[in-house]
C-alpha cells in the first residue's frame, strides 16, 4: 500500500506550504522537485496532515 507523503518548503514570509504524494519517500521527493524546481524542500514526512508535517519538521 502506498505511503502518504508530504513535501515541505517554507514561503519568505515563513510560512509553510505542503505538497502531498503517495508512494516511496524518495520517489516523492524527485516528483516534487521535477515538478518544482524553483522551490527549496525543507523535508518530506510519511503523513498526509500538513500540521502533522510541520510538528514533525520543528521537532526535527
Amino acid at each position: 500500500m502506498p505511503t502518504p507523503i508530504t513535501c515541505l518548503t517554507q514561503t519568505k514570509d515563513k510560512n509553510f506550504e505542503g505538497y502531498h504524494y503517495m508512494g516511496e519517500k524518495e520517489d516523492c521527493i524527485k516528483r516534487f522537485s521535477e515538478q518544482y524546481p524553483e522551490k527549496t524542500l525543507i523535508g518530506a514526512f510519511e503523513t498526509s496532515d500538513l500540521n502533522e508535517a510541520i510538528r514533525m519538521y520543528k521537532k526535527s
